[in-house]
């Protein structure tokens, strides 16, 4: 609303301009308006008059409608500052009026008063000249405007008269902002109800008992003068002021993200940024003082309004709702516009995407509509968690670090549903993966090869799963689990029935140890525990759960722990699992009556470890392309495979990369010992690295593979970070390091097994201050960091480099290796380990031999 005294300004301008324009010579002041009109029609006559005012009357009411509509189209903007506009037509309109009066000489008393009632009617409210009207049709600004506080809003989109579908509501509904939602809605209705009113409006709200908001909304378009926005507009410090309470508590969500992406922006100084990552303050303070600074910088700044603007952009980008809302309310009373794609950045996968076209049928016999009024009912701080975790998973790398080097399209191989297996078939299958066999594998009876989107299908019975996945180690079974969240991210799961997916790795002590559902929340935010109560309400239904390395809990843990009681139903029955093992840990799970779906992760076929190799080594995709043909034999189409590779590879290419491929695919033909290791991925991705780098030698055993693969990475470090003048190629081996190198990895090694036998593979800062700072310095390149809990926590690059320092540190200290072989020996946390002892002392000891031949002899086939 513009205020009457603004009108009085611009009234008093005109006059005031007038005056100074037509002063006369003796200094008087000209006539006011009234005056030059009665100047102007003195002379006429009664009769004259009146014969020219119905005419004067129609010209003039016709052109100031016509002059109205043009300076609403063309002077006023639909948001921002509009009384400059206003004021500066209005004095065009009076300047207009004068002249037009002036010519047509009509009664200058009526004119005058026709003239101040169309100003005074003028004064309506700024965004809509005139103000709005209960007839009126709403415009999208005030539409989204007043109904942007609408939580429940379905219901009062499919009341709205015209014809609003539940389809036209599903795809409404992935918009990313309440605000945006409302302008989609205002859009949708008016294309199917082009005579809209407010009227229709406030019946549909009373239709859904949402009678406050109806009359607040019937208040303003009765009288206009009420309820007048307070809301500060123009100054940025003052805007920013009026949001700081809602900016920290959506800052505190996810405080590193938010801080790297403001300093990235040279938005916020480093030391801030750096402040941020301090474990030992809470997230709500940081929020708080990462708030004041952003305040001093705005203060400071020679352009507030830009940096306030900038400072928006950033918010929107963290692609969360809470914040995308903030940052577009700022930026609405800035008098900017919203960029374009913010809609895109929290946007969920609409249920009439590609991948969920298809009638959900024989699923408790609901149909696409039945869930879509299922996901509508989600409240906003679940869907805003569910939001941010879509986003988390889709930036993470499948991969979880890129050393050894990637390698192939699907880095976990090949799934096979294994299927009522018995005793012995489970034996016999173990024994195939134990040699490298899996093609055998699949060929078992009951088993047979899946993909990934089937992991999660449905059973006829339930749609709560509990699904056992395992594999050997390396074999790429967290990898899996991280194509899965990637797949439910980005909507591709073909089964995408869950509102929100946790990943919980056991290996951490919070998880393994957690009491609550809150606990296993690795991200932890601001609506963790409303998010956790509103599925425990309904039992965990539409929410998986993924239970990474059931083999890395102790015993304890996995007769009684909160993960346990989830995997058998005892708690949060109706959501679905997925726990993934190594092999030997599997008894316990497999014996579940609630068992949905037993799957193992088989690695590479034999032909998928040549195409790997190939595709690896040879970078250009046209040569690695054209070396797959030149060794790929074409059988007649009756044939089971129309074709396969050679039995010797050749090629014809130039190219090193292309050479090498052939003759590393050779020598594993001739080397079937280590052959045999190279379907599982982590292997493959090793045997190539070491061929590589030890110039076309392969290592007789897996021990001297992993040993080789540590000296390989420790290189590595030394040639990225050079010190005490090492030349990295003339270290030979693990054995004849340099004390510099050796002192840091004996360190290495015993926190590897004083942790391993403490089942701890996480660690924390604190938990690593022991260590020289010649191995914090970098760990020797054989650890990576993660965000955990708000909190930086290391680990080996994979379990079997924790277990193979392990073995290390165990086979170096003679004394005590033979009490350690003893101890360790039944415990499934140094099964690996001790394998790798026994590589490393070549089973010189008695005992040694004895513990295997025991071993050995419990495992039998019938």
């Amino acid at each position: 609303m513009i205020d009457v005294s603004q009108w009085r300004a611009s009234i008093g301008l005109w006059n005031y301009c007038q005056a100074a324009s037509s002063r006369p010579a003796n200094g008087r002041h000209s006539h006011s308006f009234k005056a030059a009109v009665d100047s102007k029609s003195g002379s006429t006559t009664s009769g004259e008059k009146t014969s020219k005012l119905p005419a004067a009357l129609s010209l003039i009411v016709s052109l100031l409608l016509s002059l109205l509509r043009y300076m609403k189209l063309n002077f006023i903007p639909p948001t921002g500052k509009q009384t400059n506009n206003i004021i500066t037509v209005t004095v065009m309109i009076i300047c207009c009026l004068k002249s037009l009066v002036l010519l047509i000489g009509s009664s200058s008393d009526l004119i005058y008063h026709l003239v101040l009632l169309l100003l005074l009617l003028l004064s309506g409210d700024v965004e809509l000249n005139p103000g709005p009207m209960i007839d009126d049709q709403p415009s999208c600004l005030l539409f989204a405007k007043y109904l942007e506080p609408l939580v429940n809003w379905e219901p009062f989109a499919l009341c709205l008269p015209g014809g609003i579908t539940q389809l036209d509501v599903d795809i409404i509904k992935t918009k990313g902002s309440s605000y945006l939602r409302m302008e989609a809605l205002h859009k949708t209705w008016l294309q199917v109800n082009p005579t809209a009113s407010w009227r229709d409006v406030i019946n549909a709200l009373k239709q859904c008992k949402e009678n406050e908001l109806a009359r607040t909304i019937e208040d303003k378009v009765t009288n206009p003068t009420a309820g007048r926005s307070t809301a500060i507009t123009g100054n940025p410090k003052d805007i920013l002021r009026t949001h700081s309470v809602k900016l920290v508590n959506g800052i505190s969500i996810d405080i590193p993200r938010t801080a790297y992406a403001l300093y990235a922006k040279e938005l916020i100084p480093q030391q801030t940024k750096q402040e941020m990552l301090v474990p030992a303050v809470d997230n709500y303070t940081k929020a708080a003082n990462l708030m004041n600074v952003i305040e001093q910088q705005l203060e400071a700044s020679l352009s507030p309004e830009q940096y306030l603007i900038d400072i928006c952009h950033v918010l929107i980008n963290q692609q969360h709702h809470t914040l995308t809302n903030i940052a577009t309310s700022i930026l609405h009373q800035l008098g900017q516009s919203i960029p374009d794609n913010v809609s895109s950045h929290t946007v969920l996968p609409s249920l009439v995407d590609d991948a969920f076209n298809t009638l959900v049928t024989n699923i408790k016999g609901q149909s696409q509509s039945d869930v879509a009024k299922t996901i509508s009912s989600i409240p906003d701080d679940v869907q805003g968690y569910a939001d941010n975790m879509r986003q988390h998973y889709k930036h993470q790398p499948i991969v979880a670090t890129d050393w050894p080097p990637r390698i192939g399209k699907d880095f976990f191989g090949r799934l096979a549903l294994v299927e009522e297996q018995d005793s012995s078939t489970q034996a016999e299958s173990a024994w195939h993966l134990l040699r490298g066999q899996v093609d055998e594998t699949v060929k078992l009876t009951g088993n047979k090869e899946i993909s990934v989107k089937n992991v999660l299908q449905p059973t006829d019975s339930s749609l709560s799963l509990r699904v056992v996945i395992d594999g050997p180690p390396g074999i790429g079974k967290t990898t899996l689990c991280r194509k899965l969240l990637n797949m439910w991210s980005n909507g591709t799961l073909v089964h995408q029935q869950y509102d929100l997916v946790l990943y919980c790795p056991l290996r951490n002590s919070k998880i393994a140890t957690a009491t609550t559902l809150a606990d296993l929340f690795v991200r932890q935010r601001y609506e963790v525990p409303m998010v956790a109560e509103w599925f425990e309400k309904r039992n965990g239904e539409r929410l998986l759960i993924i239970f990474d390395g059931w083999d890395e809990l102790s015993e304890q843990l996995r007769r009684s722990s909160l993960a346990a009681s989830i995997i058998c139903k005892e708690k949060l029955d109706q959501c679905s699992v997925i726990v993934t093992s190594r092999s030997y840990a599997l008894s316990s799970l497999l014996k579940m009556d609630t068992l949905s779906r037993h799957v193992q992760v088989i690695g590479f076929s034999e032909e998928e470890i040549s195409t790997v190799i190939i595709q690896t080594l040879q970078k250009d995709t046209k040569l690695a392309q054209g070396l797959i043909d030149e060794n790929t034999e074409q059988y007649p189409k009756w044939f089971k495979s129309t074709c396969q590779y050679k039995s010797h590879f050749t090629t014809t290419q130039s190219s090193k990369d292309s050479q090498l491929a052939v003759k590393l695919i050779n020598d594993l033909k001739v080397r079937n010992d280590v052959h045999s290791l190279c379907y599982v991925p982590l292997v493959c991705s090793m045997v190539i690295l070491v061929y590589c780098k030890e110039g076309g030698h392969l290592p007789t055993t897996l021990t001297q593979m992993y040993e080789n693969f540590i000296l390989q990475t420790i290189r590595r470090r030394v040639e990225i970070k050079p010190r005490h003048d090492f030349n990295p190629y003339t270290l030979d081996s693990l054995s004849s390091l340099p004390s510099q190198l050796a002192k840091p990895l004996q360190e290495m090694c015993q926190l590897a097994y004083t942790n391993l036998a403490s089942t701890t593979m996480t660690f924390s800062s604190h938990q690593l201050q022991s260590l020289s700072e010649a191995v914090k310095e970098d760990y020797l390149g054989l650890m990576t960091t993660f965000i955990e809990y708000d909190e930086e926590k290391y680990q080996f690059l994979h379990l079997t480099i924790q277990e193979f320092l392990a073995a290390w540190w165990i086979a170096k200290h003679e004394k005590k290796t033979v009490k350690v072989f003893k101890d360790y020996f039944d415990d499934d946390h140094f099964r690996i380990c001790l394998r790798f002892v026994a590589g490393l002392t070549h089973l010189k000891h008695q005992s040694y031999q004895k513990s295997y031949k025991k071993k050995i002899q419990s495992f039998k086939f019938r």
